[in-house]
């Protein structure tokens, strides 16, 4: 079985350093129901060189890019990629690497809406609901304490 074009071409792209055509590659090769078969394959012909590319294009891939895609690509390291030393901690590493990124645009984005709904005069209870939204207290300036205000 040969590899697909898009996975030749993802290769061709990774081994010529070219990040540019490497992501957009990458991204019309994800498009492929079959793209996580030919990862696998590619890992159980050459583990170091699919590690390498994993470290290398995640880090490219826009925080757009969902979840899912980078734990396939990380399932690979409990697969046919872990005789690679380290593999758990590289897949850990690699996959709460994007995460972070992912998060922190997200919560960017949470940041600034419910900083204008602070801001709002109908918005009695936002500051006490806000408080609740996971790891945005601190950025929304509110104190974590209970609302005082009196009903």
């Amino acid at each position: 079985m040969t590899d697909s074009p898009d996975i030749t071409e993802v290769k061709e792209c990774f081994r010529a350093s070219d990040d540019a055509k490497l992501l957009d590659a990458f991204q019309r090769f994800i498009a492929s129901d079959k793209w996580p078969t030919s990862c696998h394959k590619w890992g159980e012909e050459n583990a170091e060189e699919l590690s390498a590319f994993i470290q290398h294009i995640v880090p490219l891939l826009p925080v757009s890019t969902p979840v899912d895609v980078v734990g396939e690509l990380c399932r690979n390291y409990m697969l046919g990629l872990a005789q690679v030393p380290q593999s758990i901690d590289i897949t850990a590493k690699v996959f709460v690497d994007f995460w972070n990124r992912k998060r922190a645009e997200e919560d960017d984005n949470a940041v600034s809406f419910l900083s204008v709904m602070l801001t709002h005069p109908d918005g009695d209870y936002v500051a006490e609901t806000a408080r609740n939204a996971v790891g945005l207290a601190d950025q929304l300036g509110i104190d974590k304490a209970k609302d005082t205000k009196s009903c």
